[in-house]
C-alpha cells in the first residue's frame, strides 16, 4: 500500500495543571498567567490540531502526574478529547512515568477517539483516513535490548535497510524510561533496532532530534517553561510527510510562558543608550514570540567601568527598564518582568595576572519587605515547606498529638480505628498534595497582604 501524504502534531511533558517552579516577585496578572500556565498550553495544543487539520495527535507520555490529583487537571483533558473527537482526530497516547496506564483508568470512560497504549501487550496500530492505512504506530521496548543504557559508549547500531517509503509511514513510541539520562549514540542505536521511520522519544523536559538516514528520532521536549532551566520557545512538534515520504518537522510553541537569559558584556566606554539599544535588540530578534503571554528575562550584564559601576546603584534597575518599556518590542498585551544581574569583572587595562574578581547583583535582593530582609511570603512559604521536608510521617505526627490530647488514649476505640485506617494510607501522595496548595497558595497571594495581615491561614 502506498504512502499517503499526512501531517500530525507530537507532544509531551504538558503535565496539565502542573505548577511552575522558581517564580518570584510576580505581579498579580503575571501570577494568573502562571498559575494557568499549562493548561494554557493544553489548549493550544488542542487548537493547533484543529488549525493545521492534523491527521491525529501522538501524546508520548507526561500528559499529566497523577501525584497532583488535580480535578480541574480531568476536566481540561477531556474537554480537550472531546474537541478533537468532534473533529474527528484520533489520539494516541503512550502513558509515561507520573501519567500510567493504571492512572489513566482513574479517568472512566474516554472518548471514542482516545487509544491509549499498553506497551507490554499491544499489537501495532493502524491509523486510517477514508478507510485507508496512512501510519501505524507501536510500542518499541528498548528496556530489552542486549546492551547497557547507561553504558559511556552503546553498542554500535546493526545495519538497518533504509525505510521503504512506499508502505504507510512506520512510527515507534518508547514507553517511559527508568532514566532519561541518555544520549545520541543510545538513540541511534535505537533507530537501528527498530525499522521505524520515525521514533518517539521521551526524553523528559529536553528538546532533541536526531536522524540516521531518512528516519527520524525526536523528543518534542516540554510543552511549557517548568523550571528556570526550561529557556526560549516550548511547545509541541508539528510533522509533516509529502507524497515523497519526506518528514519534516518545525515547533508548535504553546508555552505562555518564556524565560530567557540574555548576556550582554559591556566594556568601559560603554553608554546606557548603548546598553538599552542592546537590550531592544535580543527582544526584537526572539522567534516564536506571538506566543508569549508572559516572559521573564534576565538580564546578565558584565563588565567593568562607570556603567556597570552606575547599574549596582539602588534605583538603577527601575531606571533601565522604564528606558526599555518606552519602546519595547513586545504587544502591549505581553507582560514582563525584568531581573537585573551584574557581574563586576576587572578592567580591560588591568594587565595582571589576577583572575577577574565577579560580584554579582541579583535584583531580588533589593525586593524585600524590610532592606536585607526576604518578604512575608518567602518566609511563610520556607516555614510550610521546611515542616512538610522535617515530618517523616504526617499522618503519623497528626495521631500523635491527637494521642496527646485525649484522656485515656490507648483505649480509645475511635483513636485505634484511626490508627487501622493510617496503615492504608499513602502518604506521599498526601506530602505531594500539601506542598502543590501550599505552592498554589503563595504563588496566589500578595505579599502585601501578608504583611499587612490581611491573610490568615
Amino acid at each position: 500500500m502506498p504512502l499517503q501524504p499526512l501531517r500530525y502534531l507530537h507532544a509531551c511533558d504538558i503535565l496539565v495543571d502542573h505548577q511552575l517552579r522558581d517564580l518570584t516577585s510576580l505581579s498579580r496578572d503575571a501570577k494568573a498567567i502562571a498559575v494557568a500556565a499549562t493548561v494554557t498550553s493544553f489548549e493550544r495544543i488542542i487548537e493547533a490540531c484543529l488549525e493545521d487539520e492534523v491527521d491525529f495527535l501522538l501524546i508520548s507520555g507526561g500528559m499529566f502526574d497523577e501525584r497532583d490529583r488535580s480535578l480541574r487537571t480531568r476536566v481540561a483533558i477531556l474537554d480537550g478529547l472531546d474537541s478533537l473527537q468532534e473533529a474527528g482526530i484520533p489520539v494516541y497516547i503512550m502513558p509515561g512515568a507520573n501519567d500510567s496506564l493504571a492512572a489513566w483508568k482513574t479517568f472512566g470512560a474516554l472518548p471514542d477517539n482516545v487509544t491509549l497504549f499498553d506497551a507490554l501487550s499491544d499489537a501495532p496500530i493502524t491509523v486510517l483516513r477514508n478507510d485507508r492505512v496512512i501510519a501505524t504506530i507501536e510500542a518499541c521496548d528498548v528496556q530489552s535490548l542486549s546492551y547497557d543504557l547507561d553504558a559511556e559508549h552503546a553498542a554500535a547500531p546493526k545495519s538497518v535497510p533504509s525505510s521503504n517509503r512506499r508502505r504507510p509511514l512506520h512510527l515507534g513510541v518508547i514507553p517511559a524510561l527508568s532514566s532519561n539520562a541518555v544520549g545520541k549514540r543510545t538513540i541511534e542505536h535505537w533507530l537501528g533496532e527498530f525499522p521505524v521511520d520515525y521514533l518517539a522519544v521521551p526524553s523528559a523536559f529536553k528538546r532533541l532530534s536526531v536522524t540516521r538516514g531518512e528516519r527520524l528520532a525526536h523528543c518534542p521536549g516540554a510543552a511549557c517553561s517548568f523550571t528556570k532551566h526550561d529557556l526560549g520557545p516550548l511547545g509541541a512538534t508539528l510533522v509533516e510527510v509529502d507524497e515523497k515520504g519526506t518528514l519534516s518537522h518545525q515547533i508548535v510553541a504553546t508555552s505562555p510562558v518564556r524565560r530567557e537569559r540574555f548576556e550582554i558584556r559591556v566594556n568601559s566606554q560603554a553608554t546606557w543608550d548603548g546598553l538599552v539599544t542592546e537590550m531592544r535588540e535580543w527582544l526584537t530578534s526572539m522567534d516564536h514570540v506571538d506566543s508569549v503571554s508572559l516572559l521573564l528575562a534576565d538580564w546578565v550584564v558584565t563588565g567593568s567601568g562607570s556603567l556597570v559601576e552606575s547599574l549596582t546603584e539602588p534605583t538603577a534597575e527601575q531606571e533601565l527598564f522604564e528606558m526599555l518599556f518606552v519602546d519595547s518590542p513586545l504587544r502591549a498585551d505581553q507582560l514582563m518582568q525584568n531581573r537585573l544581574h551584574v557581574v563586576l569583572s576587572r578592567s580591560d587595562e588591568d594587565d595582571s595576572d589576577a583572575e577577574d574578581t565577579i560580584v554579582e547583583l541579583h535584583s531580588e535582593q533589593r525586593r524585600s519587605a524590610m532592606p536585607g530582609q526576604p518578604n512575608a511570603r518567602v518566609l511563610f512559604g520556607r516555614g510550610f515547606f521546611q515542616r512538610l521536608d522535617d515530618e517523616h510521617s504526617m499522618v503519623r505526627s497528626v495521631l500523635e498529638q491527637t494521642r496527646k490530647k485525649l484522656p485515656n488514649a490507648s483505649e480509645n476505640v475511635w483513636l485505634k480505628r484511626l490508627e487501622n485506617v493510617a496503615q492504608s494510607v499513602d502518604e506521599p501522595a498526601i506530602a505531594a498534595r500539601a506542598r502543590k496548595l501550599g505552592n498554589d497558595w503563595f504563588v496566589r497571594i500578595d505579599p502585601a497582604d501578608v504583611e499587612d495581615g490581611m491573610v490568615s491561614g
